[in-house]
Order: structure tokens, then C-alpha cells, then sequence
């Protein structure tokens, strides 16, 4: 008998939770618009935007002209602390909400609709709610940048057979220097495939007017930046190196292009490209909104940049850099990009890119 009234408790229980959910999706009456691919019902909301800077600048350099051109009462953007909240936000609604055995009962009791709303209202347009859209930054592209670079370091390592100590010396099959290379990259490669295209999906569970916005710099502009990082900001942890620096250069290209390739192919039209010289010159034509007015600083931009590019120049070898220019010239993405001189060529028509207002 014990046992019997036991396990009836049991079904009382989970019957009331069912019952439970069952009246609250009834009384959420849009419920049953639900997008079986993603965690949210159907819902419009404020369109965001993130940007994926090449360097942390060109988020700046955007937000400077977005504030100059008056449109904050339109476009809420994100700062720092911004930044941290909503990415931890919207990192936990995945989490939370991305068990399979809950998923389907929490969305028929309209669940994540609800967090999906509290998340816009307290995180992603901040306090003032009539704001239409947002701008916001991949919270880790510091980092990403740093996996890019450890590759570049990887690969140009000279391994030994004793390179790893803790290897037994019995052991009959010995790691070719090859394949320990291979065993150090793949786990760094596989986060640099799938980083750019998780943090799309994570945005694109809370609403579905979401968009990622690329931006790129010419090689020997970037390059200059990161030399001139590595020596002045002793947190950027990158290398004083030319030639590490030129190949991270290419390395991150190539896993931006990728990305942005598979998250189109996968969700469509969502991800953008645009080079930030064509930003601060002339961000109405790139961005496709009136009244934006041209980068501010530009003229002391310019000048800094100069200075940055004789001092990388002049920690390079004597004809480093034609070697560098052969390589940007066959490289297509560069091609399209107008950067295989190693400079920023006028392009005819940029991307269709846009920013939602």
C-alpha cells in the first residue's frame, strides 16, 4: 500500500505541473505561434546589431560617428558595462532554455517569450524602452584575436620529439612532429569555426531581427595597430613580431569570411561585411541611413596611423614587405576587399549593408 500511494503522490504531482502549464499557455494567447527551429514564439522586437570588429577600434570609431550624427534617441549602443550584462544575459537564457527533455513545455507556457521581452527591456535597449534598435559588440573578440594569434605560433613552432614531456617513452606509436601539431591546433580551429556562428544563434534564440556586421581593415593599417598594441598595452598579449602578426592577419580573414558564409547559408541574408576606411569616410553609403556624418577625428586618425606604420616598417627587413604584398595579391578575399596592395583601394559598390532604424 505504501508504495502504491507513492507513486500515485508522484502522478498527482506531475499531473498538477501539466495542468499548470497547460493554463498558462492558454492564457498567453500567442503562445502558439512558435518557431520550432528556435526557443522564442514569433515576436518582433528591437532590431540588434553586432558588430565584429577586426580591431577593438572600429567599434569606437562607429559608435563616435553614431553619437555625432545625433541618433541616439534611435539607436540605444551598447558600452562597456552594456556589454557584460547583456552578454551574460543572453548566455544564460541559452542555457537555461536549451534542454531538450524542458524546451517544448516552457515555450507552450510562454516562458521564454516573457525573459526574451525582460532581456530587451532591461539589457538590450537599457532604460529608455522607445529606442528602435541597438547596437552591440561580440563581447569577445579579444579573445578571438588571441586564438588567431596562438594558431599563427603553433604552426610556426619547430616541435621536437621530446616536446612533451609528460609522453610516455615506452610507448611504440611516437607523435610525428606533424601530428603534434595537429593535437595542439584542433581544439583552438574548432573554437574559431563555430565562436562566430554560436554567438549569432545565441542572439538570433532571443529575436529574430538580429544581424552581424563585420568589419575589416587593410593589412598594413591592422598590422600597425597591433604592432603599435603590443608594445603600448600590456594587456593585448600579442606578439611583437611583423611576421606573426601579418599571419594572424590572414588567419582571422579567412575564419571571419567563413563565418559570415555559413551563417548566411544557415539563417540567410544576416551577415554583413564593410570596411571601416569606408566608415569613417562616408558612413551614410555604407550603412544606407541619411545624416551620417564622417568621422570626426579623421585628420588625427590619419596622422596616427602614419606614425604607427613607420614604426612597424622600420622593425621589418629589407623586402619583407614585397614579400607580403605577393601574398595579399593572390589572395582572393583581400582581392574583393580592394586590400591586395596591402592599402585600401576605392571599391564601386560595397556590401549591402544596412543598420536597422
Amino acid at each position: 500500500m505504501g508504495r502504491f500511494r507513492s507513486l500515485s503522490s508522484l502522478h498527482l504531482t506531475w499531473g498538477c505541473s501539466l495542468l499548470a502549464a497547460f493554463f498558462v499557455g492558454m492564457i498567453n494567447k500567442d503562445c502558439s505561434k512558435v518557431n520550432i527551429s528556435r526557443f522564442t514564439p514569433d515576436k518582433k522586437h528591437a532590431p540588434v546589431n553586432i558588430v565584429v570588429p577586426l580591431h577593438l577600434s572600429h567599434y569606437d570609431i562607429i559608435r563616435s560617428i553614431l553619437s555625432n550624427s545625433h541618433v541616439e534617441k534611435e539607436i540605444y549602443i551598447h558600452d562597456d558595462a552594456d556589454l557584460i550584462s547583456t552578454s551574460w544575459a543572453i548566455k544564460e537564457f541559452n542555457r537555461c532554455y536549451s534542454s531538450q527533455k524542458e524546451n517544448k513545455r516552457l515555450i507552450q507556457a510562454g516562458i521564454p517569450k516573457v525573459m526574451s521581452g525582460d532581456i530587451h527591456r532591461h539589457t538590450v535597449l537599457g532604460y529608455q524602452n522607445e529606442r528602435s534598435s541597438a547596437l552591440t559588440r561580440h563581447p569577445g573578440i579579444t579573445s578571438f584575436i588571441k586564438s588567431a594569434q596562438k594558431m599563427t605560433l603553433i604552426e610556426n613552432t619547430e616541435y621536437d620529439d621530446d616536446y612533451y614531456e609528460d609522453q610516455d617513452e615506452d610507448e611504440e606509436e611516437k607523435e610525428t612532429p606533424s601530428d603534434k601539431r595537429e593535437k595542439a591546433l584542433r581544439p583552438i580551429r574548432k573554437q574559431m569555426q563555430s565562436g562566430l556562428l554560436i554567438l549569432f544563434e545565441r542572439w538570433s534564440n532571443v529575436t529574430e531581427e538580429v544581424q552581424m556586421i563585420m568589419t575589416f581593415q587593410n593589412p598594413l593599417d591592422w598590422a600597425s595597430e597591433a604592432f603599435y598594441d603590443s608594445d603600448e598595452n600590456e594587456n593585448s598579449e600579442l606578439e611583437r613580431d611583423p611576421e606573426i602578426i601579418f599571419k594572424t592577419y590572414l588567419k582571422l580573414m579567412q575564419y571571419f569570411f567563413e563565418a559570415c558564409h555559413r551563417i548566411n547559408k544557415k539563417h540567410g541574408k544576416k551577415c554583413f561585411w564593410s570596411r571601416i576606411e569606408d566608415i569613417m569616410s562616408n558612413p551614410s553609403d555604407v550603412f544606407h541611413v541619411k545624416n551620417l556624418h564622417p568621422y570626426e577625428k579623421m585628420r588625427k586618425y590619419l596622422k596616427q596611423m602614419s606614425k604607427k606604420r613607420e614604426t612597424l616598417l622600420e622593425n621589418m627587413e629589407d623586402g619583407e614587405l614585397a614579400e607580403y604584398r605577393e601574398i595579399w595579391g593572390s589572395d582572393p578575399s583581400l582581392q574583393n576587399l580592394g586590400y591586395d596592395s596591402g592599402e585600401a583601394k576605392k571599391l564601386k559598390k560595397t556590401d549591402d549593408l544596412y543598420i536597422f532604424f
